[in-house]
C-alpha cells in the first residue's frame, strides 16, 4: 500500500515496528542491561577491589570527544536463541554478564555519539589474579572462535538477525589481546561493531566499538583502545 494511503493506526503501527527492531538492533551491539558491577559479599576474596576502585579506572567523557555517557535500556533484553548456542553465550556473556559473586569485580559504562552511533561500550574484569584473568580469556577467545555466522532470535519479540563474528589482525596489546569485526543485519537493519579484548595481569578489558550501518573507523577504534588500556591498567595498577 502507497504510503500516502495509509490510515493513522497503520502508519503509527510501522513507526512501532520500525523502533523495536532498532532498539534490538542497538541492544545486540551495545548491550541493553548490563550491570555496572558486582556487589562485595561477606567472605570475598580479600585479593579483589572494591567495585568503585574498578568504576574509576574505566573511561570517562573527559576522554572522548564528542560522546556523551548513556545509560543501558532496562527494558531491553539480549537474544536467547541460536543456532550456534556457544557463539552467542559467549556475546551475550561479554555484552549483558556480570561474574558469579567471589570470582571478579566488574565494572561496565556506555557511551553514545548519536542516534546511529558511534556506540561505546567498556567493560573491566579484576581476578584474583592473573592465572584466573588468562583463563576467563581465553574461554572468551574459544567461544568465539568458528562463528563466521549464525542466527539469533528473541523469544518475546518476532524478529530473527544474522551475526558474522571475523576474528582480525591481533592488536598485539599487553599479555593477551584479540579483536574481531562483528556483523549484525536484524531484519534489513545493518550495523557494525569492533570488539576487542585486552588481558594484563588479573585485568581483562572488552571493548565494543558500534555504529549503524557500518563500524566505526578502525583508527578511532584503535585510538579508543589504547585510552581505555592505558587508563584501565595505570588506575589498577596492573
Amino acid at each position: 500500500m502507497n504510503e500516502q494511503f495509509k490510515t493513522p493506526g497503520e502508519s503509527m503501527n510501522r513507526i512501532g515496528i520500525t523502533t523495536i527492531l532498532f532498539t534490538a538492533a542497538v541492544t545486540l551491539l551495545t548491550g541493553g542491561c548490563g550491570g555496572g558491577g558486582s556487589a562485595p559479599d561477606e567472605g570475598e576474596d580479600e585479593r579483589l577491589p572494591a567495585p568503585p576502585e574498578v568504576s574509576a579506572a574505566l573511561l570517562s567523557t573527559d576522554d572522548l570527544t564528542g560522546y556523551d555517557r548513556i545509560e543501558p535500556d532496562r527494558d531491553a533484553t539480549p537474544p536467547d536463541g541460536s543456532d550456534r548456542p556457544r557463539c552467542l553465550r559467549a556475546l551475550n556473556d561479554l555484552d549483558y554478564g556480570t561474574p558469579a559473586s567471589g570470582s571478579a569485580v566488574q565494572a561496565r559504562r556506555e557511551f553514545g555519539h548519536s542516534k546511529l552511533g558511534p556506540w561505546l561500550r567498556e567493560t573491566l574484569r579484576v581476578y584474583p589474579d592473573d592465572s584466573a584473568a588468562e583463563k576467563a580469556y581465553e574461554k572468551a577467545v574459544s567461544g568465539l572462535s568458528d562463528c563466521e555466522l549464525f542466527t539469533v532470535t528473541w523469544s518475546d519479540l518476532a524478529a530473527t538477525g544474522t551475526e558474522r563474528v571475523r576474528e582480525t589482525t591481533n592488536p598485539g596489546l599487553d599479555d593477551r589481546s584479540w579483536a574481531a569485526n562483528i556483523r549484525v543485519d536484524l531484519d534489513g537493519y545493518p550495523s557494525g561493531e569492533t570488539k576487542t579484548l585486552v588481558q594484563k595481569g588479573r585485568v581483562l578489558v572488552v571493548l565494543s566499538h558500534a555504529a549503524a550501518p557500518d563500524a566505526p573507523a578502525q583508527d578511532e577504534t584503535r585510538n579508543i583502545t589504547g585510552l581505555a588500556t592505558e587508563r584501565a591498567f595505570r588506575v589498577l595498577d596492573t
